[in-house]
């Protein structure tokens, strides 16, 4: 697999992104303070995770197009053109069915999905909680999330963003940036939660976690949250009978063959790629 790696200025890189319409931030060098950029193509992300779209796509392809730039450039509002504006926003406190929700969504190549997107974590643990909302950072997160939701392929009309567990921490940054976006958080008991934590630890647990600290975190800070901003569905509610109510919320109408197709997803085992796996309950 060959690469094409190089540091380019702003300019450069909008000259890039006019001849390579798949041209996306994929992720951030934080101690070089840099921005990964890579050309996905038409690439559609089918699959549960972000890294795992990634993954595929680079062994798929034989030539893979990618560069770096400055981290400064999220402040430069050209690179956030010909987007797809998001159309929901979705919080879970983990375990939640939340990935068996993103991947019904995908089904659909109407859908752009960025499911827990690599730098729209990174970019908010270097932002921080302290001093978090203010217009450098607003603009920051949202260039970032609009040039993620390039509009990459002709059939995309819709963009939905599953975010990290952890991201609820940065509600009000990510309310602020994108105020207009229907907003839901998926929610179980906590016990529930950390007890599937236990059998399936998440990639962001450390030994040094306490996992009842973490989940009553998450359901502390959504419960915060007004409800007009941040609409709570239990995970039970996450069923293929119930998904044209979700995407009601979200603004989202398919059509009767899109909406039984994407319905068809829960058949499947969430955790495994290419609907190789039946979901048993």
């Amino acid at each position: 697999m060959a690469y094409s790696v190089a540091h380019i200025t702003a300019d450069e890189l909008l000259d890039e992104r006019r001849i390579r319409n798949g041209l996306i931030p994929v992720s951030i060098d934080q101690e070089r303070q840099m921005l990964k950029w890579m050309d996905m193509d038409t690439y559609h992300f089918y699959e549960g995770f972000f890294r795992k779209s990634i993954n595929i796509y680079t062994l798929l392809k034989k030539d893979i197009v990618s560069f770096t730039t400055d981290l400064a450039i999220l402040e430069d509002d050209r690179i956030a053109e010909n987007f797809i504006y998001p159309s929901g926003f979705i919080f879970h406190a983990g375990h939640c069915r939340s990935t068996a929700l993103s991947k019904a969504l995908a089904r659909s190549r109407a859908n752009l999905l960025l499911s827990e997107a690599t730098p729209l974590s990174q970019i908010l643990l270097l932002l921080g909680i302290q001093d978090l909302v203010t217009d450098r950072n607003k603009k920051i997160y949202r260039n970032l999330v609009l040039a993620m939701c390039r509009h990459r392929v002709y059939s995309h009309t819709n963009a939905f963003i599953k975010f990290t567990s952890h991201n609820i921490h940065f509600f009000d940054l990510i309310h602020i940036a994108f105020p207009d976006v229907p907003t839901m958080f998926l929610t179980r008991d906590s016990e529930e939660i950390i007890a599937s934590f236990r059998k399936h630890p998440p990639g962001w647990l450390t030994d040094e976690d306490d996992l009842q600290i973490k989940i009553k975190g998450f359901l502390a800070k959504a419960g915060s949250v007004p409800h007009d901003q941040l609409l709570h569905i239990d995970h039970l509610k996450v069923t293929p009978e119930n998904l044209s109510n979700i995407l009601a919320y979200f603004n989202t109408y398919p059509n009767q063959e899109e909406l039984h197709l994407m319905m068809s997803q829960f058949s499947y085992d969430s955790k495994t790629e290419f609907n190789q796996k039946l979901f048993i309950k």
